[in-house]
């Protein structure tokens, strides 16, 4: 996490309702995170530190750290990736979230 922008190439993130949705690999790779995919269960694993994200498609609750946690939404697959919401995935991997609603930022920090 820092104060440098995300430049997104596999992905382009987009606003639904008031979330800002994100691909989440990219995102995952950005903060740090490791990114795993069990094809079995259609699960992502994010893993940074000691946290865990287990991210299940048609589902809109994750775990975090065997927790389970609501996303806000389901998983929106897109051109073969997953997105959410920015907000829960900086929570879910220890960051704060912000948004700019005029000048259209989103901050992790």
């Amino acid at each position: 996490m820092g104060t440098a922008p995300i430049k997104f190439t596999t992905g382009k993130p987009y606003v639904e309702g008031d979330n800002v949705m994100v691909p989440i690999r990219e995102l995952a790779d950005h903060l740090g995170a490791k990114t795993d995919w069990v094809a079995a269960t259609k699960t992502a694993i994010l893993s940074k530190d000691d946290d865990k994200v287990e991210i299940t498609l048609d589902s809109d609750t994750a775990k975090v750290n065997g927790k389970a946690v609501p996303t806000g939404v389901k998983p929106v697959m897109r051109e073969d990736r997953i997105y959410l919401p920015i907000k829960f995935m900086a929570d879910a991997l220890g960051g704060k979230y912000i948004y700019d609603r005029v000048k259209k930022i989103a901050t992790i920090s």
